[in-house]
């Protein structure tokens, strides 16, 4: 052995290929890990169709920068877009994490790699302007879920976090609500609570006038629900939840948003693009504050609150524009 070898410079070549490394990340960290099916059917898919079939019969002690390079480009020239093209990347990063710490591989060749951005239009980042957020909110009274999309408006919350959230979480009393859980949908079990992804997820949020009047009204039909249900009535503690306490399926906020919409006469939109309302209105409300705004949110770092506001800043702007125009043009003979 060599000096170098010795002091651990070297890593000792090997035929390994990556097809198979990748194979044993799935088996060995993927799988039993403690992920989502979701995210761990994310993985699987990233690895199974462009991964391997790209760049598996590569030796990974040889993988290089170009190697990943080409494959991310090649992607691109196929036709996906620069999100797809980024979730290749990220998937095969956090695996050659694994190797290095496996000691298969000195360093990672894809942490250099360069990833296309998204274009705004594929991003799909959306703000709704005030006059649909009120036409919205308008379309949504006296709606069995009114409480819901008023706290995805006005407080940004993640769609697995308004459908996890417990009358535990919330104090009355205070107007305080606090995140702590996520809903999501776990392979032969159903519908399970989990913590969030980071600890900036957790947080405490101090609940808008209405958002009390709302909750306290939601409380008094979910009683009226809970004696209607009787014997099959199954508390959980949920917030929103069907006619017999049970957990809402995923996709009832994107069915009631869409609703509510059609009813509000708006384009459909996202869940999520309330979520982004929201941070553009506690952005101004805020003074451009976006410390707070991060803090509201449960981003995991400030550069995450800048990247969002990067992308929908532009229309904020035009918005802004407009209406000063239309304020001095009041003016104007």
């Amino acid at each position: 052995m060599t000096k170098a070898h010795d002091e651990g410079d070297v890593v000792v070549p090997s035929r390994l290929r990556v097809s198979a490394f990748l194979h044993r990340w799935l088996d060995e960290v993927v799988d039993p890990g403690d992920l989502s099916d979701a995210t761990k059917s994310f993985y699987r898919t990233q690895v199974l169709k462009h991964l391997i079939p790209s760049i598996g019969d590569l030796v990974l002690a040889k993988l290089t920068l170009a190697d990943v390079d080409r494959l991310l480009a090649k992607k691109r020239r196929d036709g996906l877009s620069a999100r797809s093209v980024q979730a290749i990347h990220a998937t095969l990063r956090r695996a050659l994490k694994h190797a290095v710490r496996w000691g298969m591989i000195r360093h990672n060749p894809a942490s250099e790699a360069e990833v296309p951005s998204p274009r705004r239009d594929e991003a799909k980042v959306h703000a709704l302007d005030r006059d649909s957020i009120v036409r919205l909110l308008g379309a949504a009274e006296g709606d069995r879920l009114e409480a819901m999309i008023v706290l995805l408006a006005m407080l940004g919350l993640r769609k697995g976090e308004v459908l996890a959230l417990r009358w535990s979480r919330v104090d009355m009393d205070s107007g305080v609500l606090t995140i702590d859980s996520s809903l999501y949908r776990k392979k032969g079990v159903g519908m399970v609570l989990k913590e969030p992804k980071t600890r900036h997820s957790v947080r405490s949020l101090s609940l808008p006038e209405q958002c009390l009047v709302l909750l306290r009204q939601h409380k008094r039909n979910q009683i009226a629900e809970r004696l209607l249900a009787g014997p099959d009535w199954q508390d959980r503690d949920l917030v929103f939840c069907t006619p017999v306490g049970t957990a809402l399926d995923l996709k009832a906020p994107n069915v009631l948003l869409d609703r509510l919409c059609d009813a509000a006469g708006i384009s459909r939109e996202r869940v999520h693009n309330l979520r982004h309302s929201a941070a553009t209105t506690a952005g101004e409300v805020a003074q451009g504050d976006l410390g707070l705004v991060k803090s509201m949110l449960g981003h995991s770092s400030i550069a995450v609150t800048i990247d969002m506001y990067r992308q929908i800043l532009p229309e904020s702007q035009q918005r802004l524009g407009k209406a000063i125009g239309d304020y001095y043009k009041r003016g104007i003979v």
